[in-house]
């Protein structure tokens, strides 16, 4: 008697250790498998430096096989218009009581002068960075500029499940089980603040859509190969 009593026990704890893991998936919806993540964009000038921010992760390695890999959270920096100078620009900013200092490099894909610093847990919406050559610098001031009252990206998600529930279908394996891997990128244009999420499947295809930050209502749907 005593054994089946712990037995019964045993099935009990692992039925709600169940209930409560399905629960926080179906909590977390199609944020499990967000495999790249930009959640935030800033913009800063000063006399002599214009500056731009972005803060969010990338999975570790970066592959588009349907799959997430680790997560690595990062702020990337942009420095605008200093691309063709012979100058070695550096950046230097505290965070967290840690200080972070770079150099930029050009960065063939976008013409312009990039850096990259791993942080985790980085939510500020305005912050002040030191930039300029090794021997002279100047302090300047980074701010979102994402509009009030927005959705982040599990909101935005979430209303892509609500409004497009048909076409999520055809990411779903018989068990009902997501099987592609999300891009979620936050972007601003005059003000204004939209998602781009794409569906990317393990054959190579991704399904772009674009989402106003506000509303969640999709403005757009194409194909990418």
């Amino acid at each position: 008697m005593k054994r089946i009593l712990l037995i019964l026990s045993a099935l009990l704890i692992s039925v709600v250790i169940f209930s409560g893991c399905n629960c926080n998936q179906e909590e977390l919806g199609l944020s499990l498998y967000v495999s790249q993540l930009r959640s935030d964009v800033f913009e800063g000038q000063s006399q002599n430096y214009t500056l731009h921010a972005e803060y969010g992760y990338t999975e570790n390695p970066y592959l588009a096989d349907g799959k997430i890999g680790n997560k690595e959270y990062s702020l990337k920096f942009r420095l605008i218009g200093k691309q063709t100078d012979q100058a070695t620009y550096v950046i230097v900013f505290e965070h967290d009581g840690k200080t972070f200092e770079k150099a930029f490099s050009l960065s063939p894909n976008r013409h312009a002068l990039t850096c990259e610093m791993q942080i985790d847990g980085f939510n500020l919406k305005e912050f002040t960075v030191s930039i300029g050559t090794y021997d002279q610098k100047e302090n300047l001031t980074l701010k979102s500029t994402l509009p009030k009252d927005v959705l982040d990206y599990k909101g935005a998600l979430k209303a892509l499940e609500k409004n497009q529930a048909k076409l999520l279908e055809n990411y779903r394996n018989s068990d009902g089980v997501f099987t592609a891997e999300i891009y979620a990128r936050v972007l601003v244009k005059e003000s204004k603040a939209y998602w781009y999420i794409g569906i990317a499947s393990d054959n190579g295809s991704i399904k772009a859509l674009l989402i106003d930050a506000q509303n969640g209502n999709v403005l757009a749907i194409r194909d990418v190969f």
